[in-house]
């Protein structure tokens, strides 16, 4: 998806598929030609069957690039890390069609059921969970992103993850994944799709041209 965005590209507009050619065609090139013609990407990342695989070459320095989860970066610079010290956040690179760099947006919830014995007591809960205390405690021990800005820049945080300000700057562009009901067979469509590219299979207009098909059958 962030390829996508930060070509200037989409797969939805409202619930309607956008599919541009052009733009749409430009990433998936890209993403082919990472893995078979600049070689800069080890041919079994798509192979990998666990999903930790990119994230252990990476840690173990075997690879130059990663895109993943900012917490990552905590492995990357713990005490028994080959690359400490050497590991830095920046965002997407931006295709030609693009306006800005885009990464993506996604997190945990918290919620209620309906027939909970003791919503009161649940909502305190909540409420306590997403407190600036609990949020900066959770951002000092590694854990996810914090949900208030001001943490961002606050001195204990910044000394314990001195990324944190290429994260926010990173955050005031990204965006959530499209808000359909079918967005998990979308999804999987996708994977299944990209998939094939990434591994040779197919090229990149054959890919697109079955993207394209599948999606509009299916919204």
């Amino acid at each position: 998806m962030q390829n996508l965005w930060s070509n200037g590209a989409r797969i939805f507009d409202g619930e309607d598929v956008s599919l541009e050619d052009e733009p749409t065609l430009a990433v998936l090139t890209y993403m082919h030609d990472l893995i078979h013609e600049e070689r800069l990407v080890p041919g079994n990342v798509v192979t990998a069957a666990g999903g930790l695989e990119p994230q252990n070459e990476f840690i173990a320095g075997r690879t130059v690039f990663l895109t993943l989860l900012p917490s990552v970066a905590q492995a990357a610079q713990s005490l028994d890390s080959p690359i400490r010290g050497k590991v830095g956040i920046t965002s997407p690179p931006m295709g030609p069609h693009g306006k800005a760099s885009v990464t993506f947006l996604s997190g945990w919830l918290y919620g209620i059921p309906a027939g909970a014995r003791a919503p009161q007591a649940a909502r305190e809960f909540i409420r306590f969970m997403t407190s600036a205390q609990v949020q900066k405690e959770r951002a000092l021990r590694g854990g996810p992103l914090p949900t208030i800005e001001r943490i961002y820049t606050d001195p204990e945080v910044l000394a314990f993850n001195p990324d944190y300000p290429k994260i926010r700057q990173m955050l005031r562009t990204a965006k959530w994944r499209s808000e359909i009901p079918q967005y998990p067979k979308v999804s999987r469509i996708i994977q299944k799709h990209l998939h094939a590219m990434l591994r040779g299979e197919v090229q990149p207009p054959e890919c697109l041209s079955r993207l394209k098909t599948d999606i509009e059958e299916l919204v």
